[in-house]
């Protein structure tokens, strides 16, 4: 089974933040990276209380990197059982959000400093299909 970790980009924004200034003109551009990082990972162990629950055989990995067709590709975390596997991406998203499946979309709707700010944001689906399904 392997475990949550910080990624190391995540453990050197983690030593940045107590190293740079804040008046450092980089100083914003490292903390918002890093918050989205810790967001990140957050958003994946909030995941961990409703595994805990499931009272059937299986076990979890978080992180899992593997190759298929000579792509590479990450999977923030899989559920394993006797039958399935299911591949969950976690987000930890802030304000009003929307799916949109016709279109691919996730669109954002949050307050920034008293002005309502829309991210739209396009879904990529990578579909990996046994040769001997139909």
């Amino acid at each position: 089974m392997k475990n949550h970790s910080h990624s190391p980009f995540h453990l050197q924004l983690e030593v940045l933040e107590g190293r740079v200034p804040p008046q450092h003109s980089s100083f914003n551009k490292y903390e918002k990276t890093l918050y989205q990082e810790r967001s990140g990972y957050f958003g994946e162990r909030a995941l961990d209380y409703p595994f805990r629950k499931i009272q059937f055989p299986h076990f979890v990995t978080h992180h899992t990197r593997l190759e298929v067709n000579h792509l590479n590709f990450q999977m923030d975390t899989n559920l394993w059982t006797p039958r399935y596997d299911l591949i969950i991406e976690a987000k930890d998203y802030t304000g009003h959000i929307s799916l949109r499946d016709g279109f691919n979309q996730i669109i954002q709707q949050k307050d920034v400093n008293g002005q309502m700010v829309t991210n739209v944001m396009t879904i990529q689906f990578c579909k990996l299909r046994n040769k001997s399904c139909n």
